[in-house]
């Protein structure tokens, strides 16, 4: 016999009898120790074994090699063997096989002669008094007592693990720090999801909806898939375990993606982006009946992954897009969707064996998972500001431009449809402040929208755009923009900006007006007019006059009395 692992603490050794080609682990202690290089293991290509017959040294196991137990996604039974002999002062020791997706697992004790047999697994009622969602196995071994073990594993998940033991000591810290993990991690969820719906002021109520139920069922996954979400939902449901991980993977996708679609939004090409969102919820709501079919659980794998890195891959553009228009913030969070996806990347790799399995790259993924939403409540608060900022901005551009309170005549400018009109409060209304049905108007109008990111994207659309400059361009086509109603896009540019649409409209293409005036005092004023947007020289005198108090031509004069 070869000893060919000695624990640094020697807490453990892990022998290899070449007579019966059998490994044998020494227990000195009841430390926690990781002991799959000490185990063989044989896959049933035939499922035509049982602890029968499986003892048959005739059989090819196979010896791991690794700390971590990888053999991918199997569809065929796992045979596991080892032999354990206990020679520390500790009589109780708990083998462990730390992953909750593992269908059924059986093992098999043989001492003195005598089998006992244990099962376990997700796709078996958990007992009252079972400890920990994944299998494991309670072990009484007295000083220098031997035991020979045998596990069966059915199921067609993922398997990388690494297999522990530790003694009762040990195993009683880590159930009550695994409990203690879990208790904060659901409080953190709890606490996070209700500061989202209650006090994220910065979102409007359509959008904390969806962040609220993407978090909901986001934070469900990892609870569901590496934590205790099995045994305390379902202790006596097992059917439903493997399909409610797939949903709530699902159901996240589908909310995450509405909330983005209109959290990134932008203008160059909203309508193309928004449908490419609008597919994905499809595809993912289509992707909902497979969870519940007979497709191995490697090919629904597969499909989910790539689902998640298409979105994904959407998010990200949008972010890339937003960045080109200076929506800076989008950074904050854009970082952790880009760690996710390169944890999914690295994940479905993993899961098709290209690379091998590793703990960090599966524990990675929630990781980066739970980083991404808590960065998104950073991100809200940031854009809050940003919003903040350029409505001061365009404030005081309109101060600049000496905007006043008294609306121009309508009907000088540009004729306003009568179901305008109707949207449009009078001045009184909005200097005062103090009409409480325009008030009730108002918030009736506005409440699921987001009031800030609509005064920043009416910043960029008018300064950037200019949209003004055609003669035709009215609040139905700004709206439209925005995807809004014209009565919310009116409520908004009354309350916020302290004046009407086409008061605003007239003042941008006034202030365009002059600046082509300023280049060439003795350009054409007729030629002027139609440039910024004006459909007729009458009206443009009239705006021109009303704002600047003198005639274009008299501003053109000035202009050339300065030269």
């Amino acid at each position: 016999m070869a000893t060919i692992h000695a624990n640094p603490n020697e807490s453990h050794e892990c022998n290899y009898n070449k007579s019966i080609f059998k490994y044998s682990i020494i227990l000195k202690s009841g430390n926690n120790i990781i002991i799959t290089e000490c185990l063989q293991y044989f896959i049933d290509q035939n499922e035509e074994y049982s602890i029968s017959n499986i003892q048959n040294e005739s059989i090819p196991w196979i010896s791991s090699n690794r700390p971590v137990f990888d053999l991918g996604f199997q569809s065929h039974p796992i045979w596991i063997r080892t032999n354990i002999q206990n020679l520390s002062p500790v009589n109780k020791f708990y083998f462990l096989l730390p992953f909750n997706r593992l269908n059924y697992v059986d093992f098999y004790i043989i001492k003195n002669n005598k089998t006992e047999k244990i099962s376990m697994g997700s796709e078996r009622i958990f007992p009252e008094d079972r400890l920990v969602s994944f299998p494991y196995l309670e072990l009484d071994l007295v000083h220098s007592e031997k035991v020979d073990l045998f596990i069966q594993i059915n199921t067609d998940t993922h398997i990388g693990l690494p297999i522990q033991i530790m003694g009762e000591l040990e195993f009683g810290k880590f159930v009550s720090s695994r409990e203690s993990a879990n208790l904060f991690f659901l409080c953190i969820t709890i606490v996070y999801i209700l500061y989202q719906l209650i006090f994220n002021i910065y979102l409007s109520w359509k959008l904390r909806v969806f962040l609220v139920l993407s978090l909901f069922f986001g934070f469900f996954y990892p609870f569901a898939l590496i934590n205790e979400g099995f045994r305390i939902l379902l202790p006596e449901t097992p059917a439903f375990r493997r399909e409610l991980v797939y949903l709530s993977v699902n159901l996240f996708g589908i909310f995450f993606s509405l909330y983005i679609k209109d959290f990134l939004k932008f203008y160059v090409l909203e309508e193309k982006y928004a449908a490419v969102g609008n597919l994905i919820t499809i595809v993912l709501i289509l992707c909902i009946p497979i969870s519940f079919t007979e497709i191995s659980n490697l090919y629904i794998t597969n499909i989910y992954i790539i689902v998640l890195l298409t979105m994904y891959s959407y998010m990200i553009f949008g972010i890339a897009m937003n960045i080109r228009y200076k929506r800076y913030w989008v950074v904050i969070f854009g970082s952790g969707w880009v760690v996710v996806y390169i944890f999914l990347i690295l994940q479905y790799l993993m899961y098709n064996r290209v690379i091998p399995f590793n703990t960090i790259l599966y524990s990675g993924f929630h990781i980066g998972f739970m980083i991404e939403f808590i960065l998104i409540g950073f991100a809200s608060y940031y854009r809050h500001l940003s919003s903040q900022k350029e409505r001061s901005n365009l404030l005081s551009k309109l101060k600049e431009l000496e905007v006043e309170n008294n609306i121009i005549n309508n009907n000088g400018v540009q004729e306003i449809p009568s179901t305008i009109e109707s949207a449009i409060p009078n001045q009184q209304e909005l200097i005062d402040g103090k009409n409480v049905n325009y008030s009730l108007s108002y918030n009736k109008r506005t409440s699921k929208i987001d009031i800030h990111q609509i005064m920043k994207d009416i910043i960029y659309l008018l300064e950037n755009e200019k949209p003004y400059l055609d003669e035709k361009f009215s609040i139905y086509n700004l709206a439209n923009s925005l995807g809004l109603r014209t009565d919310q896009l009116s409520a908004v540019i009354n309350k916020e900006l302290q004046t009407n649409f086409w008061n605003l409209i007239t003042e941008y293409r006034i202030a365009e007006a002059k600046k082509l005036i300023q280049k060439n005092p003795n350009t054409n004023l007729l030629r002027v007019a139609y440039d910024s947007g004006f459909g007729s020289r009458s009206a443009f005198n009239r705006a021109f006059q009303s704002l600047e108090e003198m005639s274009p031509s008299e501003y053109a004069k000035t202009l050339l009395l300065k030269v």
